[in-house]
C-alpha cells in the first residue's frame, strides 16, 4: 500500500542515519559513502537534524532507479535493529513507515508497528512528529483504540507550549491527508487551547494562500 505523499513526514534524521550507514558497494557510486549529503547540500550534521522527509528526498532524486533496493537496505536494516532491541519505539514507527512503502503491503502489518509504536514510546517528541503524519494518513484503516493513540499525539503536538513549529507540522499533516483529517486535527486543536486552535487556522490559511498563488488546489477544507 504504497503512500505516494508519505516522505513529507517528519521523522527526523535517524532514518537517514539507519539507511546510509550500512549502504553497500554494489549501489550506485558515491551512495553513502562519507560526504554524499554535503555534495547534495545537506551536511551530515544538518541531516541528523532535518526531517527524514527532506533527506529522503534527496536519496530518491539521487538514486531513483535504486530506489527498491534502498528501500529494501533500509528495512534489512530496521529490522536488524528491531530484533536487537525490540523495545525501540522509533525502531517500530520506522518499520510502519517502511512498509507502508513496500509494494504490496497490506494494512495491518502496518498498523501492527504503528500500535507498537505507540506502546514503546507514547511521548518521545520525535517520534511523535513522525508518527502524527503517518496516523492521519491511516486514518481510515484504524479502529478506535489506535485512532485514540493517534488523537493524544495530535492534542500533544497541538500544545502551546511545543510552539508554533509543531502546529505547522501539524497543518501539513492534516492537509496532505485530506480535508477530514483537517477538520480532526483543527478540532483537537482548539480542544486543546483556544490560542492553539486559532494558530492552527492562520497557518492553514496562510498554506492555502501559498496554493492558491501558486494555482494549485486546496488541500484540506477549512
Amino acid at each position: 500500500m504504497p503512500l505516494h505523499g508519505f516522505p513529507a513526514l517528519a521523522l527526523g534524521g535517524a532514518l537517514l542515519t539507519l539507511g546510509l550507514a550500512g549502504l553497500p558497494a554494489s549501489l550506485p557510486p558515491g551512495i553513502g559513502t562519507p560526504g554524499w549529503l554535503g555534495r547534495l547540500g545537506l551536511p551530515a550534521h544538518e541531516a541528523r537534524r532535518q526531517p527524514v522527509a527532506r533527506g529522503f528526498a534527496l536519496l530518491e532524486s539521487a538514486a531513483a532507479e535504486a530506489r527498491p533496493v534502498l528501500l529494501a537496505r533500509l528495512h534489512a536494516g530496521n529490522v536488524e535493529r528491531l530484533a536487537a532491541a525490540p523495545s525501540d519505539g522509533f525502531a517500530w514507527l520506522v518499520e510502519a513507515w517502511l512498509r507502508t512503502k513496500l509494494p504490496g503491503s497490506p494494512p495491518a502489518p502496518v498498523l501492527e508497528a504503528l500500535a507498537l509504536s505507540y506502546r514503546y514510546a507514547p511521548r518521545e517528541q520525535t517520534v511523535m512528529a513522525g508518527r502524527v503524519p503517518l496516523g492521519l494518513l491511516l486514518w481510515q484503516d484504524m479502529e478506535g483504540g489506535l485512532r485514540r493513540h493517534v488523537l493524544d499525539d495530535v492534542r500533544e503536538m497541538a500544545q502551546p507550549w511545543r510552539g508554533r513549529d509543531n502546529l505547522t507540522r501539524l497543518v501539513d499533516a492534516a492537509r496532505q491527508a485530506g480535508p477530514l483529517m483537517v477538520a480532526v486535527a483543527r478540532g483537537e486543536a482548539y480542544r486543546v487551547a483556544g490560542y492553539s486552535g486559532q494558530v492552527f487556522d492562520q497557518l492553514l490559511a496562510a498554506a492555502e494562500a501559498r496554493d492558491a498563488a501558486a494555482g494549485q488546489p486546496r488541500a484540506g477544507g477549512g
